[in-house]
């Protein structure tokens, strides 16, 4: 694999002068794919809600180990023959779970914690990788315009000179037609790849939260050398988002498992009673204890059942995550191998002998026009191997 995809980065540097010369489509300072992403990850809307979302959760589960309230009550009484009040009662008690819950429940409120972190990268991962992928179909679009703008001001030239052979009378209708719908075609193509291009925009300027964003990007993000395809499917599982989060969503579980039995301890109550006839006072002590003898029946068996479902979950992740690994791996190689087929120097050069063969009368600029317009289409090919190429190793890298 290896040696392929040093073929093809040589391949996508020869095609890369190629394409600066013919189709003037690359600037020396163009925008980079991560400036635009860091735009994003400041701006997205959908980003900024998550985050906010997140703290108002960790903020909720921290209020779940709290102490209940302290209950005060207060009891008069009276008697035939007294006035007021005679004697009268003040009870204040404070009631709370066996100490050792609130440990356990800090755990578990650190693991659910760990868990909305886990979910906010998540979709931070997705966003940006999203917007990665948006920006290297910006870029595709455009090295594609900037070719099919080239085969367009040739098929118009082609167009002009079969118009004026039928008005000699050297060439017939059919074939003047047939020139004009293939420039119709070519026409229809460009106007579909700026739609494309302004569609990309649009969207990238809603995922910056509708924010102006600079899309000067003529190039694709660097890449370098990916390992062998262990180690790539390696890396891609051991941080996977996905599944990461489903670990740490099993170990909560496995946490409130052991805190469901320490539900079944007593909880106690303590307080302070004072009571209060006409002549006398009495101060004294609540203590008490309310054992969960059928409240908790059963919840440690409903939370090792919830901890075997993400279990199964996570393990049918896994196994699809890999499965979609490997294709993707499997894709890079089927590309190269594609690659390895196109020199973009060969159709330099067969366009540079085109040329000069119609300069010296050789051929004519009929034939000129038809050569070129096959290898603008293979390279137009290229283009479309490139592209996916870039797609699919930011998806295999979108961990990283």
């Amino acid at each position: 694999m290896k040696s392929r995809i040093k073929h093809i980065t040589v391949y996508q540097k020869q095609a890369g002068l190629f394409f600066v010369a013919l189709c003037a489509c690359c600037t020396m300072h163009a925008q980079h794919i991560d400036e635009i992403l860091s735009q994003i990850e400041k701006n997205n809307p959908q980003l900024c809600a998550k985050d906010k979302a997140r703290n108002a959760e960790k903020i909720e589960l921290k209020t779940t180990n709290n102490l209940g309230g302290t209950a005060v009550s207060y009891s008069p009484f009276y008697a035939n023959g007294v006035h007021g009040v005679a004697s009268s009662e003040l009870v204040v008690s404070q009631d709370f779970d066996f100490p050792t819950l609130y440990a356990q429940r800090s755990k578990m409120i650190k693991k659910q914690s760990d868990v909305l972190d886990s979910q906010y990268e998540s979709l931070r991962r997705d966003v940006l990788n999203e917007a990665r992928l948006l920006c290297i179909q910006l870029v595709h679009r455009r090295k594609l315009s900037a070719l099919l703008e080239k085969q367009a001001k040739h098929i118009n030239t082609l167009v002009g000179l079969y118009e004026t052979k039928y008005n000699q009378g050297e060439a017939t209708a059919m074939e003047i037609n047939k020139v004009k719908i293939e420039a119709m075609k070519l026409a229809t193509d460009i106007a579909n790849c700026n739609a494309d291009i302004s569609n990309i925009a649009t969207t990238l300027k809603a995922m910056n939260g509708n924010k102006d964003i600079p899309l000067d990007i003529t190039e694709y993000p660097t890449i370098s050398a990916l390992p062998d395809d262990a180690t790539l499917l390696a890396q891609y599982m051991a941080n996977d988002r996905e599944l990461q989060t489903l670990k740490l969503e099993t170990e909560a579980l496995e946490r409130n498992v052991k805190i469901s039995r320490h539900e079944n301890l007593p909880s106690l109550s303590v307080g302070y009673r004072r009571n209060t006839a006409l002549e006398e006072r009495s101060h004294g002590f609540l203590v008490g204890a309310s054992v969960p003898l059928f409240s908790n029946r059963n919840r440690t068996r409903a939370a090792k059942a919830k901890v075997e479902s993400v279990q199964s979950e996570a393990e049918h992740l896994r196994l699809h995550t890999e499965a979609e690994v490997k294709s993707m791996i499997e894709q890079i190689h089927n590309i190269s191998k594609a690659f390895d087929a196109y020199d973009a120097n060969l159709m330099q050069s067969a366009i540079e002998t085109l040329q000069k063969a119609c300069d010296n009368g050789e051929i004519t600029f009929i034939d000129f026009c038809r050569e070129q317009t096959d290898i603008l289409q293979k390279m137009q090919e290229m283009l479309q191997l490139e592209q996916q190429y870039h797609l699919i190793v930011a998806n295999l890298l979108k961990n990283s």
